[in-house]
């Protein structure tokens, strides 16, 4: 049986860059979590940073104008994910979208 999961996190501008750094695997040599799999990682989509060089960059430049306060929630990330099953079989994503 497939099954997805939807993972929500609202991120403040001092978790920008972590959350960049995770998403992307930018990480040092030999500082890659045990739990990245860094042969998947050209399967990951990312839609925040467009024709910016870095995810607060695209951030930065569409809150321009904006007052921003220092502890304000200035994103939400959404991880979807989906079981092995579900690419599998024969599911069409739009039935479960």
């Amino acid at each position: 049986m497939a099954y997805g999961t939807l993972r929500v996190e609202n991120l403040k501008t001092h978790q920008i860059k972590r959350c960049e750094q995770h998403n992307l695997r930018l990480y040092p040599e030999g500082k890659m979590p045990e739990n990245i799999n860094p042969e998947k990682t050209p399967y990951n989509h990312d839609w925040i940073a467009g024709d910016k060089p870095t995810f607060k960059d695209a951030i930065n430049a569409r809150l321009e104008g904006v007052p921003v306060r220092k502890n304000s929630v200035i994103a939400i990330e959404f991880v979807m994910g989906a079981s092995e099953d579900f690419y599998k079989g024969n599911y069409e994503a739009t039935g479960y979208l």
